[in-house]
């Protein structure tokens, strides 16, 4: 033991030689071929020595390498589920990467009138969702940017015609599939919504996510008011609507008539009323599919009664029972009244559907001349002649998707009959039987439908995956272009380009046609 003491000290050690023998073997230091200077904690015993344990020159140059190696890295933790934090920027938003022609043309056709032309072929293939794409819309302060919205949680926003990287930002703020997304008017941010139940507005510049609005049911679609842009119109599952501002985050006015899950919201063209569609399918209520709001007063326009001033009438105590000359028809209508006093005069005051009549009537019960009809409402007198009382939409489909005319007072709906039919947009409301746009597929899908710059052409998606482009005027079949093997959800005009559309699919595609 002497001899092996003294083969692995010399002089110039500092520590004394051990006083007792070790009662077990010392560690055999590992191999000098194996020994790797850069990482020299891998070969290295880390529990901490024994006292009075031998440690040899080797072991303790080797302890002296350790002290000056710096501390590695920490072990991230291994979670099973991690939150993989990834940032949304992933290209340029600027129009600097668009080559020069189509930048020409963008900056030429701002605020020209131009007639709608016919997309000829595919220009641009973008790919980056994985399931449907429920929606699409183009920016109109930077016509080269295009929003996508997918049931795969995700909105996307696309610099189209840029040469290097066409999606800008990936936006995965929803918890779950994504249903609507629109431009904000203020500029370089989108609204979304989805089944999270709830409307998220996202600063695309920075890529940060700035109001949450949340809901108590799935929202299906949201809308700018067009009047102030800091208003916009939610509808969800439980067929509540809700107007909300942007600047508290909080509800202004709320819609309610116990309606389906809403479809689709438009505003009309001078921005006082609003069209809803609804779900009937599990109701037998069809005169709720559509219906026209007044946004101010809150109450439906559409779906009301209309009744004649200077009615001959005569109450009793069980109903009202009203007679006019209608066109050489006789219109009768009972319903319960109530019976009130003022100035010791009986005031009898009943409501059909929404509208309330005031009329005075003698005490004798004889018959009264000079029927008068207020609003119930407004307490003002009524028109001449108000809505009559049918519904706008009376077949019992469903309607995915609403729009109003650019110019003309009128609005169309996609129908779940394979067609789309029009209407007008002033009271009564009626539906236009000699026209209807009827050569594409809806079967059950939420189609979406919309107007050409100059509402000349209708463009409409189809179950078939083809783009179908009308003539507004005629309602015939223009074109017909087979884009995917899957159903075609949604197709959108360029805002500027009169001759560019935009279209996605079932399968998450997502095209541009020129």
């Amino acid at each position: 033991m002497d001899l092996l003491c003294n083969a692995y000290s010399n002089s110039s050690d500092e520590e004394p030689e051990p006083k007792f023998k070790p009662n077990y073997k010392p560690v055999i230091p590992p191999h000098p071929k194996r020994f790797k200077p850069e990482t020299p904690s891998q070969n290295l015993r880390t529990e901490a020595p024994v006292p009075g344990r031998y440690i040899s020159k080797r072991e303790r140059a080797l302890s002296a390498q350790l002290s000056q190696v710096p501390n590695p890295a920490p072990t991230p933790n291994l979670n099973p589920n991690p939150t993989v934090v990834t940032s949304p920027v992933l290209g340029s938003i600027s129009d600097s990467e668009i080559p020069p022609d189509v930048l020409s043309s963008l900056r030429q056709a701002k605020g020209r009138a131009s007639l709608s032309q016919i997309p000829q072929r595919l220009a641009v293939d973008l790919r980056s969702h994985t399931k449907a794409v429920n929606a699409l819309d183009w920016s109109r302060s930077h016509a080269h940017l295009l929003a996508s919205a997918g049931m795969d949680q995700t909105v996307c926003v696309w610099n189209v015609w840029s040469r290097d990287q066409k999606i800008a930002r990936l936006f995965k703020y929803h918890n779950a599939a994504v249903k609507d997304v629109k431009w904000s008017p203020h500029g370089l941010s989108v609204l979304s919504c989805g089944y999270d139940c709830s409307s998220r507005l996202i600063d695309v510049e920075k890529g940060i996510e700035t109001q949450i609005f949340k809901e108590d049911q799935v929202v299906g679609v949201i809308k700018f008011c067009p009047d102030n842009s800091n208003i916009f119109l939610s509808g969800g599952s439980k067929g509540c609507l809700r107007l909300w501002d942007i600047r508290n985050g909080k509800v202004v006015c709320e819609y309610v008539r116990g309606l389906g899950p809403i479809l689709d919201v438009e505003f009309t063209i001078n921005g006082k009323q609003f069209i809803s569609s609804s779900d009937v399918s599990g109701s037998n209520v069809s005169e709720n599919s559509i219906i026209i709001w007044d946004i101010s007063r809150q109450v439906p326009l559409s779906n009301q009664h209309a009744l004649r001033i200077c009615f001959k009438a005569r109450y009793d105590t069980f109903g009202l029972h009203a007679m006019s000359s209608f066109s050489g028809l006789y219109f009768v209508v009972y319903y319960h009244v109530h019976m009130y006093f003022a100035r010791g005069v009986p005031l009898v005051w009943g409501i059909l559907n929404a509208y309330a009549l005031k009329y005075y009537v003698s005490q004798n019960n004889t018959l009264v001349q000079n029927l008068t009809f207020w609003d119930a409402w407004s307490e003002a007198k009524a028109p001449s002649q108000v809505p009559y009382p049918l519904p706008v939409y009376v077949e019992a489909y469903t309607c995915p998707s609403v729009r109003c005319h650019p110019f003309e007072p009128c609005f169309v709906a996609q129908s779940n009959a394979n067609y789309i039919a029009i209407f007008s947009s002033s009271p009564p409301f009626r539906l236009d039987k000699y026209r209807r746009y009827e050569s594409h597929g809806v079967s059950g899908f939420p189609i979406k439908c919309n107007f050409s710059l100059d509402g000349e052409k209708l463009v409409s998606g189809s179950s078939d995956g083809s783009i179908y482009i009308y003539n507004y005027r005629s309602s015939e079949l223009v074109r017909k272009i087979k884009v995917y093997e899957q159903a075609c959800i949604d197709v959108v005009y360029h805002p500027v380009l009169p001759n560019v559309i935009a279209s996605c699919s079932w399968n998450g595609d997502v095209s541009i046609f020129e």
